[in-house]
């Protein structure tokens, strides 16, 4: 398959998980297999599932599917075209039954192809779960008076499918590629046809409703090779050289490669990398606190240049999608672009003087007033009450206490009960940990 460049840039490039391939011209050994795009260094989180012509060139079907997604294959043998299943599914909820067929172009649709295709319908149409039939039918979808189109057509709309690639397919202008579901079926979207490969035939390109897999944690291993010491390095290629008495040529190489790969194991071994891990510095919170309390300190993690790039990256497509889906709380100053503990206490104090001005009554309390121990992470903008087990009754006493001065009762109480503690209302409840 001289093509596999174009097919992995494809794959890449378009970011999919799922490629259905007709002549893909496989013959179900392992010198064809290679040449796919499906190696550690081009595609590592995809795997093929094909379905070779064995004993004959050209035709063959191959599936690149996401290692994150489960299935099933099942191998259909016709007379007149080609078939392979696969059941897809990424959770127990929702499933995908994909038929990839390939009909050769040589001979026009005879009468038993469309009888095998209809008994092939018959029993994908049974099945449970979103269905999704493609592949090259070589037949001329496009032209309106074409008895292959009509008869095909009247297939599709007595099993209660529709076919969705309204576009020519191939370079000749016809359309020979077809997207086929149930009728009607929400399950595919944004169909379109890409002409920018080097076939005679198109792209057909497609969503489908199916949940995408996980991302694979990836590990990166190199050698620190510039730390080598080349002259005690060329000292124990030669000497592993000078102590070869092998006599055939491939032991003689395969002794080579061992020798220089202890080499370099042992001069620059491999070293694992993962963009989390971090130098932790900690530094005083404030410099009037002590240093022998742990607490006192804040951790500081000085990560790696690249992972500091892709956090970068991830935090300015999060702002975006959450500031253009106004999802951000209304009074939220934390973690919030222009937003800061300086505009928290600005919208306090003007909330206190708005208050003050129209002859209303403001209740500005401090939780430390009340004796009630507390923590606060961050940049100060999260508070947590600490209750010990030893004196929860007074504890609890102090927080009520504290609640009452800003709501007195009987607006709010706290109430201790199965080792939970909530905040009652005369109309909602919250809770308290």
């Amino acid at each position: 398959m001289n093509k596999s460049a174009d097919v992995c840039d494809l794959i890449i490039n378009r970011k999919l998980d799922i490629l259905a391939i007709t002549e893909a011209w496989l013959k179900g050994d392992g010198e064809t297999t290679q040449s796919l795009p499906t190696s550690p260094k081009a595609l590592s989180d995809y795997d093929i599932h094909q379905l070779p012509r064995i004993g004959q060139r050209g035709g063959g079907i191959c599936v690149i599917l996401h290692k994150g997604y489960d299935f099933t294959s099942v191998t259909h043998t016709f007379d007149t075209f080609e078939c392979l299943e696969l059941s897809i599914s990424s959770s127990q909820r929702d499933a995908l039954q994909l038929f990839v067929l390939y009909r050769p172009g040589s001979t026009s649709p005879s009468k038993l192809f469309f009888e095998e295709f209809s008994g092939l319908l018959e029993s994908a149409t049974l099945a449970s779960g979103e269905l999704v039939i493609t592949g090259d039918f070589n037949i001329h979808m496009d032209d309106l008076d074409c008895q292959s189109m009509k008869l095909m057509s009247d297939i599709l709309y007595s099993a209660g499918l529709k076919q969705h690639v309204t576009e020519p397919t191939h370079i000749r202008g016809h359309t020979l590629d077809l997207l086929i579901t149930r009728d009607p079926q929400d399950s595919v979207s944004s169909v379109s046809v890409k002409r920018d490969l080097p076939s005679d035939h198109y792209a057909v390109m497609c969503d489908i409703l199916l949940s995408r897999p996980p991302a694979t944690k990836r590990v990166i291993k190199s050698r620190q090779l510039r730390a080598i010491d080349s002259g005690v390095f060329r000292e124990g290629v030669v000497g592993s050289l000078s102590n070869n008495n092998l006599d055939g040529v491939s032991e003689k190489v395969q002794s080579f490669n061992s020798n220089l790969s202890n080499l370099l194991d042992k001069h620059a071994p491999l070293t694992t990398h993962c963009l989390k891990e971090a130098l932790v510095t900690p530094l005083l919170k404030k410099p009037s606190l002590g240093v022998d309390d742990f607490k006192n300190f804040r951790p500081v993690s000085n990560l790696p240049l690249l992972g500091k790039v892709i956090e970068r990256a991830a935090i300015n497509q999060l702002q975006s999608y959450i500031k253009d889906n106004d999802l951000h709380t209304k009074n939220q100053s934390a973690y919030r672009q222009f937003h800061s503990v300086e505009t928290a206490l600005l919208r306090v104090t003007n909330d206190l003087l708005g208050a003050v001005d129209d002859h209303g009554e403001a209740v500005l309390d401090i939780i430390d007033n009340h004796g009630l121990a507390s923590i606060s992470y961050a940049d100060d903008t999260q508070l947590y009450v600490v209750i010990k087990p030893s004196n929860r009754a007074s504890a609890l006493a102090k927080l009520e206490k504290c609640i009452e001065d800003i709501l007195p009762p009987p607006g709010i109480r706290v109430e201790n009960k199965k080792r939970r503690q909530k905040l009652l209302t005369q109309r909602s409840a919250s809770s308290v940990e």
